[in-house]
C-alpha cells in the first residue's frame, strides 16, 4: 500500500542492514522489534551500559560514540533529548529515528523521561488500621519495593511521587475507568509540580 501524500514508507528503512540504537526495554514491543530486526537484518545493536540513569546525557553520549544510522526511542525520551543543546544535532546525525507507544509532544523538552506516580488512594475503604498521617511512608515502602524489581527507567523517586486529596478525584467515565485527558487538566498543576521540582 503506498504512503499516503506527504508521507514516505520507511517500512524497508526500518529493516536495512545499519547499525540501530535501541533505548526500548526488551519487555516493550519496540524492544523486542529492535532486538529481532538486529538478528533478522544481521545488523549491529547499540545498547545503553548498566548501571547508569537513562537520561538525554548519557544517551548523546552513546549516540556520538558508536554513531548508528536508526534510533528507537520512548517519545519522552526523543523530547528530553530535544530539550538539550547538543540533542537535536546528536538525532539528525541519524538517518532514521523511530519512536512509539504514546504521540509524541509537539514542543519538545516539556517532559522528561523519569518515571512519576500520582496515586489516588481508596478514601472510599480506608481499611480498619488506615492511618493518614502514616500513609505517605507506608507507600514509599512499597514503592522502593516495586523499585527494585523495575528497570532503572521505571524507577519512582520519592520526589516524584503525589498522593490525591480526597476531595478531588480522579475524573472517571461512567463505566468506573479514569478519563485520561480530563484528569490531567484537573490535576495539571500537581503534575507540573513533579516535573520541575
Amino acid at each position: 500500500m503506498p504512503a499516503p501524500e506527504g508521507h514516505r514508507d520507511v517500512h524497508d528503512k526500518l529493516y536495512a542492514e545499519k547499525t540501530t540504537f535501541a533505548t526500548m526495554p526488551f519487555f516493550h514491543a519496540i524492544g523486542v522489534v529492535s532486538v529481532l530486526r538486529s538478528i533478522y537484518c544481521k545488523s549491529p545493536l547499540v545498547l545503553l551500559p548498566t548501571g547508569r540513569p537513562v537520561n538525554a546525557d548519557l544517551i548523546i553520549e552513546a549516540v556520538e560514540q558508536t554513531k548508528p544510522r536508526l534510533g528507537f526511542f520512548a517519545p519522552s525520551m526523543m523530547e528530553e533529548i530535544s530539550g538539550t543543546p547538543k540533542g537535536p544535532d546528536a538525532l539528525g546525525k541519524m538517518e532514521y529515528v523511530f519512536y512509539g507507544g504514546a504521540p509524541l509532544a509537539r514542543v519538545a523538552g516539556k517532559k522528561i523521561n523519569t518515571a512519576r506516580l500520582v496515586i489516588e488512594p481508596d478514601w472510599a475503604h480506608p481499611g480498619a488500621d488506615f492511618d493518614p498521617n502514616a500513609f505517605p511512608n507506608t507507600l514509599w515502602l512499597t514503592v522502593e519495593d516495586a523499585n527494585t524489581e523495575s528497570p532503572s527507567h521505571g524507577r519512582v523517586w520519592e520526589s516524584k511521587t503525589a498522593i490525591l486529596k480526597r476531595d478531588k478525584p480522579f475524573m472517571r467515565a461512567p463505566k468506573g475507568s479514569i478519563t485520561r485527558r480530563a484528569t490531567y487538566q484537573l490535576y495539571e498543576p500537581e503534575i507540573n509540580a513533579l516535573y520541575s521540582n
